[in-house]
């Protein structure tokens, strides 16, 4: 038959397993959120770049306008 060894060390398996699993699924709830929050964080910078080209856009215009003055059609 078996002895107590045998069913300790299938035992201390099992629990090795469940804390694996137990880790594993906190190390991707964390990535999960990790990338989430950096999603989002690159979503705000394309926002803010698309702004800063359109203010950028403004000002060529406004020193063209400047430089060679209102051309009236």
């Amino acid at each position: 038959m078996y002895k107590f060894s045998d069913y300790f060390f299938v035992l201390c398996l099992l629990a090795c397993a469940v804390l694996f699993g137990i880790l594993l699924t906190d190390t991707q709830a964390k990535f999960y959120e990790y990338r989430k929050e950096t999603e989002a964080q690159l979503c705000e910078k394309d926002i803010k770049i698309a702004q800063l080209e359109k203010e950028v856009r403004l000002l060529k215009t406004d020193l063209n306008l400047k430089e060679n003055g209102f051309s009236e059609k």
